[in-house]
């Protein structure tokens, strides 16, 4: 029985790229292609941490790891594997969300603008790195507390050793504010904060947060080189931040419009199951690692527990609404997990997550509508994600024959010659920046479906 292991699917907004009609082909390998933007696309959504040789040699070595997932992912096909359930599955779950995001792409991108002054005082700004102490609570009156006495000039320590004791880590809680690296409403904070200054409480991912800033460097003067890749990455950060804003609006407007409404009472319900079910599983924690074999045994353990809700629906719209069912499905699709320690928190993570399953589909049920599903676009993102769980069925299937993925691509790799535009690969230039970091608390937080490592 197939078991992929589903990693956390991109965010609704975090692949907002525009797509000529005729793609630039950039690499064909056996009857596969890779374009130019496909390429870019998986590079700068799924980085490659752990890679160690120079910058200028990663753009090689993403397009090597890329070929053999194409390569693995025409051999699934030749096996028989596209034809199981779990990928058929799969493939609907893909299409429904390239589906939500080229409606995002129509409605959203073409009406975001930069400000060159804007760009050029992030480029400023990306030459500061601004050393903060901070203090994270979950109750305001504690949190309004700290501040004033920070404020008033009780030293950082002193304010450690009131919350943690007198044994507290006085080195612990600081760290360093680069821009385009944090949550916008944190550097905001930062850089409007002079050196000894307290700032305000800060309101971040479900948290609040106090910050004093202790120390301000800059870094060397700045070579040409320098200036124009700070200026491409702060083009790429503000565009993605603009996006996320506008992306608020066009949805509120949307769901207002849909006269979308939720089963509240279904809703805390199936949370509260989700939730307890979530903190019984062994190994449970409130540290999410980078991947995670979705939590079947959650979804069934709530399908088992709301069985006689399963029918009943969720959330309804104008010509559409998702059954408890059909959302828990997709809940496991997505691999959502709550990353929060304490219950309450929990409830209110998973609660979240269904909103942001209704909104996709809702936007899916419209871009089928307006006819977007035959888009190139959505055909070209399809095709590439489909082809990454191919590959994962295909190096699932080598493990189960007790077979060596890596020299059986060594063997696909001498059977299908590989072409490659050299010119064409010179003149890419990747953003050291993950896209996925410009979306943080989309789904369940900052998991990419990473590189498949072939052993």
């Amino acid at each position: 029985m197939l078991t992929i292991r589903r990693i956390v699917l991109f965010p609704l907004l975090v692949l907002a790229c525009t797509r000529a009609p005729e793609e630039a082909i950039l690499a064909r390998t056996g009857g596969r292609i890779i374009t130019r933007a496909e390429f870019v696309e998986r590079a700068e959504f799924s980085p490659e941490v752990q890679f160690q040789g120079p910058e200028s040699a990663r753009a090689g070595y993403l397009l090597s790891r890329l070929i053999d997932e194409k390569l693995a992912a025409q051999s699934a096909e030749k096996a028989g594997l596209d034809t199981t359930a779990t990928l058929q599955g799969l493939t609907g779950f893909i299409e429904e969300m390239a589906m939500a995001r080229e409606l995002f792409r129509v409605e959203v991108r073409e009406k975001v603008t930069l400000d060159p002054a804007e760009i050029g005082l992030a480029v400023q700004q990306q030459a500061q790195v601004r050393k903060v102490g901070y203090l994270v609570f979950e109750d305001e009156s504690l949190a309004r507390h700290h501040q004033q006495r920070l404020a008033a000039g009780e030293s950082f320590n002193g304010a450690l050793r009131a919350l943690y004791g007198a044994a507290a880590d006085t080195t612990a809680n600081r760290r360093l504010i680069r821009w385009g690296e944090n949550e916008p409403v944190i550097e905001e904070a930062a850089w409007a904060l002079a050196p000894g200054q307290t700032s305000g409480i800060i309101e971040v991912d479900g948290a609040l947060m106090v910050m004093r800033l202790e120390e301000v460097t800059a870094s060397p003067a700045l070579t040409e080189t320098d200036l124009e890749q700070r200026t491409r990455r702060a083009r790429t950060i503000m565009r993605s931040r603009r996006e996320a804003v506008e992306s608020d609006r066009f949805i509120a407007a949307f769901a207002l419009e849909k006269r979308l409404q939720f089963n509240r009472q279904l809703v805390g319900q199936a949370a509260k199951v989700l939730a307890g079910l979530e903190e019984s599983r062994p190994g449970a924690s409130g540290t999410l690692p980078a991947e995670r074999p979705a939590a079947v045994e959650i979804v069934h353990g709530a399908q088992e527990a709301l069985a006689a809700e399963l029918a009943t629906p969720l959330a309804t719209w104008n010509g559409g609404g998702i059954t408890l069912g059909e959302l828990l499905e997709r809940w496991q699709g997505v691999n959502f997990s709550s990353g929060q320690s304490t219950p309450p928190a929990r409830r209110l993570t998973i609660v979240h997550s269904f909103s942001l399953i209704v909104r996709d589909a809702m936007l899916a049920q419209e871009a089928r509508r307006r006819g977007l599903d035959k888009s190139a676009a959505v055909r070209s993102e399809v095709r590439i994600w489909r082809d990454y769980y191919l590959a994962l069925a295909w190096q699932e299937e080598m493990s189960r024959q007790g077979s060596s993925a890596a020299a059986a691509l060594g063997q696909l790799r001498r059977e299908n010659p590989v072409q490659v535009d050299s010119v064409m690969m010179r003149g890419i230039e990747l953003s050291p920046v993950p896209l996925l970091a410009l979306r943080p608390g989309q789904y369940n937080a900052r998991v990419a479906p990473p590189w498949i490592v072939f052993d």
